[in-house]
């Protein structure tokens, strides 16, 4: 009888497992892929006091004001900026550190609690 109570117990939890009914979603403050809070460089302005950097893409893709994002170029952390601005399609940050950001570089949000 024991062994009918083993058996029984493992196919239940291998078909409902199978089906997902086991397995819950990840909480909603888990990021499940930066995928989409990433931006290409647009732009880097000049201006007289600082480095202005033009993200192109904005709210839409989560990056919103106060994020921090590192820039990489091939695979290499070139800069960290800081938005300060964000619309639906383009975002814009002060460089906090490294000062080597070109256009075409890609911009990644630094996940924070």
């Amino acid at each position: 009888m024991v062994g009918f109570g083993k058996i029984a117990l493992l196919t239940l939890v291998l078909v409902f497992g199978l089906s997902g009914f086991c397995f819950a979603d990840s909480p909603s403050w888990i990021l499940k892929s930066e995928a989409s809070m990433s931006a290409r460089v647009a732009r880097v302005d000049a201006n007289t006091s600082a480095y202005i950097v033009v993200l192109d893409s904005g709210t839409r893709n989560k990056l919103v004001p106060g994020m921090v994002c590192d820039v990489y170029r091939e695979k290499a952390r070139v800069a960290k900026v800081v938005l300060v601005e964000s619309l639906s399609d383009r975002s814009a940050g002060l460089i906090i550190s490294g000062d080597d950001v070109k256009a075409g570089d890609i911009a990644i949000a630094v996940p924070t609690l």
